[in-house]
């Protein structure tokens, strides 16, 4: 056999092998790109079926929402104030004229009579510490 072709036979064989390799190679690069896609595809897929799950969620539950809020009544009431009609005092040591003094201070705070002048509350200081006889109530 000729040398030079049995060396041109041996660099047929030997390119062949590297061609195989690397079409080898690249089919599977190729594969790994068609499964990478495949499962970017089926992530993808999951994602839109979980946010239609939510959104679907969400719209039942502004519903729910809408319809507990139509449910929800405000009562508004008026609540009768009740007062006393005569004042109470707990401390015993107050005279007449002390007494009228709290009520004229209760009625102008309440606004329920003018403000009381200060002729006035002497006067009536006078009035209620005497009874006409000379002697006062406190001495009885």
């Amino acid at each position: 056999m000729n040398p030079w072709l049995a060396g041109s036979a041996a660099i047929a064989v030997l390119a062949a092998a590297v061609g195989g390799y690397l079409e080898g190679k690249s089919a599977g690069v190729h594969q790994e790109e068609a499964a990478e896609l495949k499962r970017e595809r089926e992530q993808q897929l999951s994602a839109e079926r979980m946010q239609r799950s939510i959104d679907e969620y969400e719209r039942a539950s502004a519903q729910r929402e809408a319809g507990r809020q139509a449910e929800v009544r405000y009562v508004y009431r008026e609540v009768p104030r009740v007062v006393a009609g005569s004042p109470v005092y707990r401390n015993g040591c107050l005279d007449a004229a002390g007494i009228e003094l709290l009520d004229r201070a209760a009625a102008s705070a309440n606004s329920e009579g003018g403000a009381a002048t200060p002729g006035r509350s002497a006067e009536a200081a006078g009035s209620a510490a005497n009874d006409g006889s000379g002697n006062r109530q406190s001495d009885r």
